[in-house]
């Protein structure tokens, strides 16, 4: 038996979390100057009609999380109890993901040194070497459907952390996070490190202490993001883009990385734009921006035929429309206009309306003490923080996890039925014998 109280800060309403970061970007973006759009040498398609286009899918996204979840808006506290067995299911899960989550980065690691990938070239990375990160990546390509297990990290470190809390498990989930920072600066993969970091934080500050100072820190933690945000992406910046820019601007570092994170929010707005502008004009064999994971998750995507836009490949297609028409470097498609350029704008009221119900709908279950809505919320939160720039939820690295979150929640469920049933004949079965005993 135990009990873990969680303490849910004003801010991880996904109603704040949208407003707070997509709204404050797209804002920006829509308000800066034409010229503005010059410091990351693009022209402006984020002006008129898809600037109306862009708020209606913020508003629907807004008003599917409303109507789900408009009861819980302040933030409050829960109390989960957990009986033993299902915290023996949960142990079992909690070894089942860790021995995945190993295999591929075992695997990973394997094949990157078959590769060629060596501690020398890793070297070469921290001593900033222009194009070391490049030929590192190019060294140590994942392996379709087994690296694949390593995105099992997110739901495996939120669990780990819950199960630690309770004193059922040691601290081997923080070794996934040690492997995903790896891949950041080695990789230049800052997302694999964001995936894992993000849910881990969001639920041991959720975890009440007791503490008055706890709680006040809690509440004013967006205050502290930006800065804490700046100095996070000025870290891999330095080991990667800053080798190559340092020579070639006159700007000192800490106003390039400004203006370079905040490029990476307004290019992807405005990408979004050009993409649907450009969509509508184009022929295409089916959608894919809209649904990647259909197209790049392990098995799936080599099923299905690869779809084709104007007769190139869509990647191909893509990087041809960026390379012509904006900049190369900013690649991310965005979101809001990416599903109104594939399928209309009733679609996309559509589309961003329910996807605002599922999320606000887990939210609530979350704050109604859902244990399994615990594990699901904390994992897909990072993808509220990262709407501006791209759907995470429908990338095909984000299906393990939302696949694993799917089967703990089923099997739970199942569990505590099992249990609350044997807890029944228990009682049954004492009364009988009492009324024998009488």
């Amino acid at each position: 038996m135990g009990e873990l109280v969680f303490e849910w800060p004003w801010w991880m309403h996904p109603v704040w979390a949208v407003l707070l970061v997509t709204g404050a970007t797209a804002t920006v973006s829509v308000l800066l100057p034409q010229a503005s759009y010059a410091t990351w040498r693009t022209p402006r398609y984020l002006s008129g009609d898809n600037s109306v286009l862009l708020m209606i899918g913020i508003s629907s996204l807004l008003l599917g999380l409303l109507l789900a979840s408009a009861r819980v808006l302040r933030s409050g506290s829960v109390r989960i109890a957990f009986s033993t067995m299902q915290l023996q299911f949960l142990r079992r899960a909690y070894w089942v993901l860790l021995t995945l989550v190993a295999v591929g980065y075992v695997a990973w690691i394997a094949s990157a040194a078959s590769q060629g990938a060596s501690f020398e070239a890793l070297l070469s990375v921290v001593s900033r070497e222009e194009g070391a990160v490049s030929q590192l990546k190019a060294d140590s390509r994942p392996i379709g459907g087994v690296t694949t297990l390593t995105q099992f990290g997110p739901l495996l470190v939120v669990l780990g952390v819950c199960l630690r809390r309770l004193g059922q498990v040691g601290r081997w989930h923080y070794l996934v996070v040690v492997m995903a920072a790896m891949r950041g600066i080695f990789y230049a993969e800052r997302l694999a490190l964001l995936e894992v970091l993000i849910p881990a934080l969001v639920v041991i500050g959720s975890l009440a202490y007791g503490s008055r100072r706890r709680v006040l820190f809690l509440r004013m933690a967006p205050l502290i993001v930006v800065p804490v945000g700046v100095a996070f992406f000025a870290v891999f910046e330095y080991f990667r883009s800053w080798v190559y820019y340092q020579t070639v601007v006159s700007l000192p570092f800490g106003e390039w990385v400004a203006l370079r994170m905040l490029g990476y929010y307004v290019t992807s707005y405005n990408n979004s734009a050009l993409l649907n502008d450009l969509l509508s004009g184009q022929t295409q064999t089916a959608p894919v921006f809209s649904v990647p994971f259909l197209y790049n998750a392990p098995l799936i995507g080599d099923l299905l035929p690869q779809p084709r836009i104007g007769g190139q490949s869509a990647d191909g297609w893509w990087s041809w429309v960026l390379k012509n028409y904006a900049n190369p470097e900013f690649t991310n498609g965005g979101s809001f206009l990416l599903i109104n350029g594939e399928f209309g704008t009733p679609a996309m009221i559509v589309y961003w309306l329910i996807t605002g119900i599922i999320v606000g709908s887990i939210y609530a279950a979350m704050r109604r003490g859902s244990f399994a809505a615990v594990l699901a919320y904390t994992c897909i939160f990072v993808g509220l923080l990262e709407l501006p720039r791209f759907i995470y939820w429908i990338q095909g690295r984000s299906i393990p996890m939302v696949l694993g979150i799917l089967f703990i929640a089923v099997a739970y469920a199942h569990v505590t039925k099992r249990d609350e049933r044997a807890s029944r004949l228990r009682k049954r079965w004492g009364s009988t014998r009492e009324a024998q005993v009488v």
